[in-house]
């Protein structure tokens, strides 16, 4: 049983993803990019992977495309901020939307203010901002 984890902690991260590629989607990955999984698959594999956690990040990427040219394409930013207590409502437009930048999911479209919870508003955000995500291979 140990011969096995060992043989399996010296598998090289990108032969894991091409393993649970396969196990997945029932293919191993076309390097030719067919589709966007391809893609980030091939980007690993050559080591470019670091710039997919960049444009994952809703703030940092704004600065991507920005530096691509194409800032009249971002939606207009109101604040950023590191607590929900910091967020003055008040100023918030009738309609908007507020995004916690480190998962997924974690979002609330408000379209009419005057109808907002804003302590139940700062009470999910509260709790969200309390969640922490990170990946790890083991």
């Amino acid at each position: 049983m140990s011969s096995i984890r060992n043989a399996i902690r010296k598998i090289l991260p990108w032969q894991i993803g091409y393993f649970y590629d396969f196990t997945r989607i029932k293919h191993f990955p076309r390097l030719c990019n067919k589709d966007y999984s391809d893609y980030i698959f091939w980007d690993n594999l050559l080591g470019r992977h670091i710039k997919h956690a960049y444009l994952a990040d809703k703030y940092a990427v704004r600065e991507y495309v920005k530096g691509k040219g194409l800032e009249h394409l971002l939606t207009k930013l109101y604040g950023v901020w590191d607590s929900p207590n910091e967020i003055e409502f008040e100023s918030l437009p009738v309609s908007f939307a507020m995004k916690c930048n480190h998962g997924c999911d974690m979002n609330i479209i408000c379209p009419d203010k005057s109808k907002l919870n804003v302590n139940e508003t700062k009470d999910i955000l509260a709790k969200w901002l309390g969640q922490e995500y990170e990946f790890r291979y083991e």
